[in-house]
């Protein structure tokens, strides 16, 4: 699609590249791994997080497996903690008196649902110190960018909308600029008004 650019180079358009920008930058996203590898290959400088409500979604889905009731809450203050290492433990005492999920386990089968968690929760541990992020004043979500998304969405994805190669990047710029704090929108119009001088102007017939 034209005006598609590469996320390094949308970065260094935008003054991510560490260079020139902020001293503080975060990168928050959810478990895929192509986002960490568009993290690790384009921005290393910024401090990758992993997404809070992912990571307690995984805490929920693990402690329905769990025969101690209100095991959520407790997971969900440790993670809030950035302690995440000691709700592996306990996933991992569970793991052993109930065992390993058979390759054909359902996704409601206790042992699949403590297994994912493990994985998951192994795998961005050092991502997970979100005590440390919010003394830093750093991101916990992504739900911020997006709600962005979703109000690009409502105008470019709705019913009866239909779009050309051509026309559709300029949409999106429009709809972005329409919802951009600095109200770009505004200051063209007004910029606009201002050029205003009562007289139209036509081109002569050839």
């Amino acid at each position: 699609m034209p005006g598609v650019r590469c996320p390094a180079f949308e970065g260094r358009a935008r003054t991510f590249d560490g260079a020139r920008a902020a001293g503080r930058q975060a990168f928050v996203a959810d478990g895929a791994h192509g986002n960490w590898t568009i993290q690790e290959t384009h921005f290393p400088q910024a401090t990758p997080i992993l997404d809070l409500m992912h990571a307690l979604s995984y805490a929920y889905s693990a402690a329905s497996a769990m025969p101690e009731k209100e095991t959520y809450r407790p997971w969900a203050s440790l993670i809030w903690k950035g302690r995440v290492a000691q709700v592996i433990r306990e996933l991992e005492e569970r793991q052993r008196e109930i065992g390993e999920p058979p390759p054909d386990a359902s996704p409601s089968d206790a042992r699949f649902l403590i297994h994912r968690a493990l994985t998951y929760f192994r795998f961005h541990r050092w991502r997970m110190n979100h005590r440390e992020y919010r003394r830093l004043g750093l991101p916990l979500t992504s739900s911020p960018v997006e709600s962005v998304i979703k109000q690009i969405n409502r105008r470019v994805k709705g019913t009866e909308k239909f779009w050309v190669r051509e026309t559709s990047e300029a949409v999106l710029q429009l709809r972005a600029d329409y919802l951009s704090d600095s109200a770009p929108m505004r200051s063209f119009w007004l910029r606009h008004q201002a050029r205003q001088t009562g007289v139209n102007t036509y081109s002569h017939a050839q």
